[in-house]
């Protein structure tokens, strides 16, 4: 845990870092911003036996970091983030008494898992404000947290991916406060290239599962530097 903390702490330095090292136009400085908001998250699974179905629905979570801005040309910047995300799912389920016999009522067991997540993203900005992102992301597994016991076996969780490989797709709308401070609303779909859980990397656990892949999307809302 201790040699995962400090990768964490020198990626995030280096992502903060490396865009203040490439060339932009030198009459733009670059900009630091800070951002919170709400993540939702489920997951997919994917059965080889189409049968066995998994029914989950999205959670809401924590997302929250920082990133920093180079501007390249006046309409293009390029953007690197070190962020806190929270994902995992949902799933309603059938309240039990005391002798295990159904009750006429449900509840929702929530699954998390969180996420320090880098993102290296390019950025297009238009008059109106609007901007779009789109770039290379990279989410490294912090630790979980489950609302009740057993939602998952422990055998399936140890066979879990410590590290994602995805892309970020963003739209979000700025407005100028004064020449060096803005607002910004926004929102990040997290598109995931790599599986949380692989039956052909991860292990040979009998079953009919096949894959677990993530699938979230945020709501942000920040201030630029």
């Amino acid at each position: 845990m201790r040699s995962l903390f400090v990768t964490v702490v020198a990626v995030m330095i280096a992502v903060l870092v490396v865009p203040l090292m490439i060339p932009g136009n030198c009459t733009a400085a670059s900009g630091l911003g800070v951002k919170i908001g709400l993540a939702f998250a489920k997951q997919d699974w994917s059965y080889s036996d189409q049968v066995f179905k998994f029914d989950n629905s999205y959670r809401q979570g924590l997302g929250l970091g920082v990133f920093i801005e180079q501007p390249l040309i006046p309409s293009f910047a390029v953007r690197a983030e070190g962020m806190l995300v929270q994902k995992g799912f949902k799933v309603n389920v059938i309240q039990t008494d005391y002798n295990g016999q159904p009750i006429p009522r449900t509840t929702d067991l929530k699954y998390r898992i969180d996420y320090f997540t880098l993102d290296l993203l390019g950025k297009a900005s238009f008059p109106s404000g609007t901007y779009v992102l789109a770039g290379p992301r990279l989410d490294l597994k912090l630790g979980k947290k489950a609302s009740a016991a057993n939602i998952l076996s422990q055998e399936l969780e140890d066979k879990f991916s410590s590290t994602i490989f995805g892309w970020t797709l963003g739209l979000g709308q700025s407005l100028t406060l004064t020449p060096k401070i803005g607002l910004f609303v926004e929102g990040q779909y997290y598109l995931d290239q790599g599986k949380l859980y692989d039956k052909s990397n991860n292990g040979t656990a009998t079953g009919p599962l096949e894959t677990i892949k993530n699938k979230s999307f945020a709501l942000f809302a920040g201030i630029r530097f």
